[in-house]
């Protein structure tokens, strides 16, 4: 199974980092990178000595007096912005790592999968470099949390993977807590990247190789970052003031974030910690009718962030009573009748999909081994021991249903014949061209 680790920069107190730890332990990371950005909270690397999978390091003025000779930095020394210091952790890791995939991401994001997360990394072509987490922000319904436990408790979040509804959103949020159709955290989520392959320069949401032939950005839809934009009010009204204050630098903050950072400005110079208090219950919380319409709208969805890796689970291409499965004995793809148990010749045909970029890959496990799937020139897929896969063109019809037409780079759709048969051929997409994703 693939080897994965996340590296994170924090200055955070010792509960939420042992939330964080807890997490990322269960979810199944070989070790953790953590950076403390205080000096001052040094005590916390004595907490987790005794478990070699923590890797705490303390920024202190030492550490940032080395100079690691980094080429894809322009900075030495202790940078004032957040995101330089977080960039340079990240590549200061990468010179420990023993890991295939590393994620950076802060104290407030935890990933989440239905699946293992190695058992997905392992399914990964050598021609992708990285995978893009997008962000699903935690509302609270009614009540804003005390307490860490309570944040954690939440199972509804806020994204935009379906659909993007700003005028639903603006019915919600009062004028001036602007918000990015519904989030006010980034959008562009993180990334699983490539420890193995050089890095042309870190980006923190997205990773460049050195070698552009290479996909990045592969969006995998089982990663969600779950994303606790505000967690507790005190942990919010401490957040807004020092960025008010400029106590904690912020160099790429966007520009809505900007100007709803003016319009907390503004309630706090009139009401005080009151005034972000209640800021935070416009912003984080939701009344029980407009959490109905946000879930009705597929702008909101339940997830429960502790079942996290729990399922065992295939994305597979289906008709309404078959599967696409991959036949040993006539070595080619057919459609054969949907079950949980395959005779042991068949295999079930698995997709990975990226809507975004709007290409597949197709690929089968055997013996915990993973084979892609390509054409041969007779347009039937085959399967050959190559670690990189042929990507094909991915129509969507119906993002609700998840209805897609597939196609090879010649225009050509695969089609569906009545004798079970899966290949090359039609021209247009028609009733046999389309095919459903499902989660089985």
């Amino acid at each position: 199974m693939s080897n994965w680790s996340v590296v994170v920069t924090v200055k955070a107190d010792p509960e939420l980092i042992d939330v964080f730890i807890q997490h990322y332990l269960k979810l199944g990371a070989s070790e953790m990178f953590i950076y403390l950005d205080d000096p001052a909270d040094r005590y916390i690397q004595d907490l987790y000595s005794d478990n070699s999978q923590i890797d705490i390091q303390v920024c202190d003025e030492a550490f940032w007096n080395i100079d690691y000779k980094f080429k894809n930095l322009d900075f030495v020394g202790r940078p004032d912005g957040v995101e330089d210091r977080q960039s340079h952790n990240v590549i200061h890791a990468l010179t420990k790592t023993k890991v295939k995939w590393l994620a950076c991401v802060d104290i407030d994001e935890f990933i989440y999968s239905e699946r293992k997360i190695s058992r997905i990394l392992d399914s990964i072509p050598d021609n992708i470099f990285s995978l893009r987490i997008k962000p699903f922000e935690a509302i609270y319904l009614n009540h804003a949390p005390l307490t860490y436990q309570d944040v954690f408790a939440t199972p509804y979040f806020k994204h935009h993977t379906k659909r993007s509804d700003v005028f639903f959103w603006n019915e919600v949020y009062p004028e001036g807590l602007i918000h990015k159709a519904g989030l006010f955290g980034h959008v562009s989520g993180k990334c699983f990247f490539r420890a193995d392959e050089p890095l042309k320069w870190p980006g923190l949401h997205n990773f460049n190789p050195i070698d552009i032939t290479l996909k990045t950005n592969y969006i995998v839809e089982d990663f969600k970052l779950l994303h606790f934009e505000a967690l507790t009010v005190h942990f919010f009204i401490q957040k807004t003031l020092n960025r008010i204050n400029k106590n904690f630098n912020v160099k790429y903050l966007d520009g809505p974030s900007v100007r709803r950072l003016e319009n907390l400005k503004d309630r706090y110079n009139k009401d005080g910690e009151k005034g972000l208090s209640d800021a935070y219950k416009l912003m984080h919380v939701i009344d029980s009718e407009n959490l109905k319409k946000g879930c009705d709208l597929y702008l909101i969805d339940r997830i429960d962030m502790h079942t996290a890796g729990n399922f065992d689970k295939r994305i597979l291409i289906t008709t309404h009573h078959t599967a696409l499965v991959y036949n040993d004995l006539t070595e080619q793809c057919e459609l054969a009748t949907l079950s949980e148990e395959l005779e042991p010749h068949l295999s079930f045909v698995q997709v990975a999909y990226d809507f975004d970029q709007k290409v597949c890959y197709l690929f089968v496990e055997k013996f915990n081994n993973v084979i892609y799937l390509y054409t041969d020139k007779r347009g039937r897929l085959v399967a050959y021991p190559f670690k990189k896969a042929m990507f094909f063109k991915l129509e969507l019809h119906d993002i609700i249903n998840y209805q897609i037409s597939i196609a090879y780079e010649n225009g050509q759709y695969f089609t569906a014949t009545p004798k079970g048969e899966f290949k090359l051929g039609a021209k247009e997409v028609k009733a046999w061209e389309i095919f459903n994703i499902r989660l089985i």
